[in-house]
């Protein structure tokens, strides 16, 4: 009888560690669905931030139709263009990843052979596509606001006021971008922000925009001693 209790609770025992080890396991599945869902509705928050903010700073505002993130992060900078019959094949090699996927999904077909054939089949004058632009082909300025844009929508889904730092803002940004940035960027950051700036950059009608935020105001001066000299409440001329 002793031996078959001790049976009976090593036999117990194993059946509530097998029990605890399938809760676990489908914990583990539930986990990662979950996991999954809401990193893809981050991924969809940042886009959603990122399109409104960049569309707000750039000045042509024909500039891009949307921008995409995909699953590996990368960001595709797209425009909406008119492509004229015959020329539709130029998308599988040149005109980018998204516009690629919308022709597939356009004719049902899962290979660019198979596009193709589809393609030499068109009877439509024109296809309007998402065409992706190469970034690197962007203006320094055109740049600086797309990586401000991203930023300030990965910031957006903080549940904490970050402090932003920026350096030279507007070295390379024309002057009508300086008043968008002004008024759409640094007036609306909720944490605290450090602007270093140059003595070309923000003239006293930024710095009257931004007067309800600025709390307080130094100028660094590099002295015939070859000390640095730190002038509270002063900005160069203004």
């Amino acid at each position: 009888e002793n031996e078959l209790r001790l049976l009976k609770k090593s036999f117990e025992e194993q059946l509530k560690a097998q029990s605890v080890s399938d809760i676990s396991g489908k914990t583990l599945l539930l986990l990662e669905d979950l996991q999954e869902m809401l990193y893809s509705n981050l991924i969809q928050q940042v886009e959603t931030d990122l399109n409104a903010k960049f569309r707000e700073l750039i000045r042509k505002k024909d500039f891009f139709s949307r921008l995409v993130i995909d699953r590996n992060f990368v960001v595709h900078m797209l425009r909406n263009e008119k492509i004229s019959n015959g020329n539709q094949h130029i998308a599988v090699s040149v005109l980018g990843k998204i516009a690629v996927e919308t022709l597939l999904n356009r004719y049902k077909v899962t290979s660019v052979s198979d596009l193709r054939t589809a393609l030499s089949m068109e009877k439509e004058e024109s296809l309007t596509l998402p065409v992706e632009l190469d970034k690197e082909r962007l203006s320094s300025g055109e740049k600086q606001i797309f990586v401000m844009s991203l930023y300030w929508a990965m910031m957006n889904q903080s549940k904490n006021e970050l402090p932003f730092i920026i350096d030279t803002p507007f070295a390379r940004i024309d002057t009508e971008h300086r008043a968008n940035i002004t008024e759409h960027f640094f007036k609306k950051l909720t944490g605290q922000l450090l602007i270093l700036s140059t003595d070309e950059e923000l003239s006293s009608n930024h710095l009257k925009a931004m007067r309800d935020q600025i709390s307080h105001v130094y100028m660094l001066e590099y002295g015939q001693d070859k000390k640095t000299h730190i002038h509270q409440d002063q900005y160069f001329e203004v």
